[in-house]
């Protein structure tokens, strides 16, 4: 975690200077709070998180041709999307330097990738178990991420952070369903019992907009212009 905070860090400061100079001192103090409050590292880290979801399902979707891997991918580049813009806004570098499948700078995450496809290659069910876990573990991390927020981020961020975590409530009962369907439950990996009865039980949620109202407004306002998206997208 340090290593990847110091390396985040020392991009960001770099970036700043190509900042016109009339915007350095405001845009600057604003992007090295973010990056020593952490928040630059925690969407860097979900930039590249997301890409993992979108080509697990991917490839489970070649194995498998199950409609809901291909559309759950769908909503997975939204969410890469929408954490672009996050890096963007931040004048933070991307990390994801390919697009392809299975390619992620972050050395974890590029094993993981391997380990989830490999198992769900075994079968099916065990690909559906993947599937949900991915959802679980991204809850997991959003929430960790929500925590970290010092306490003027900008509005736009709270929904980004809020939207992803809504599309990943949905997907986690579209996968559990899956499994139910062909007599199989799901335990949570990452995410306490009760937290995970609580999503199970729920309804399906609308989340354009960061799961909130959409009231439009610049990035750093109160708007939801941070992925602009669409009402009732996963």
């Amino acid at each position: 975690m340090r290593f990847r905070f110091a390396v985040a860090l020392s991009f960001v400061l770099a970036a700043t200077l190509l900042l016109p100079s009339d915007a350095r001192p405001k845009q600057a103090q604003q992007v090295i709070r973010a990056a020593t409050s952490g928040v630059v590292v925690d969407a860097t880290y979900l930039r590249e998180e997301q890409k993992l979801a979108r080509d697990v399902y991917r490839s489970l979707y070649r194995r498998w041709s199950l409609p809901i891997f291909e559309h759950i991918a769908g909503a997975e580049q939204r969410h890469i999307e929408r954490i672009k813009l996050v890096l963007d806004h931040y004048r933070a570098p991307d990390p994801v330097k390919s697009d392809a499948v299975g390619v992620f700078r972050n050395a974890k995450l590029a094993t993981l990738y391997r380990q989830l496809v490999a198992r769900g290659q075994r079968s099916l069910i065990a690909a559906l178990h993947v599937g949900a876990t991915v959802e679980d573990l991204d809850i997991y991390e959003i929430e960790k991420m929500q925590a970290h927020l010092p306490g003027d981020s900008p509005q736009g961020l709270r929904q980004a952070y809020a939207q992803l975590k809504c599309g990943s409530r949905n997907h986690l009962r579209a996968f559990t369903r899956q499994l139910q369907v062909r007599g199989y439950t799901y335990l949570p990996q990452r995410l306490s019992t009760a937290a995970y009865a609580a999503i199970i039980g729920g309804d399906h949620e609308r989340c354009g907009c960061g799961a909130g109202s959409c009231r439009g407004g610049a990035v750093g306002g109160s708007g939801c212009r941070w992925g602009g998206g669409r009402r009732g997208a996963p």
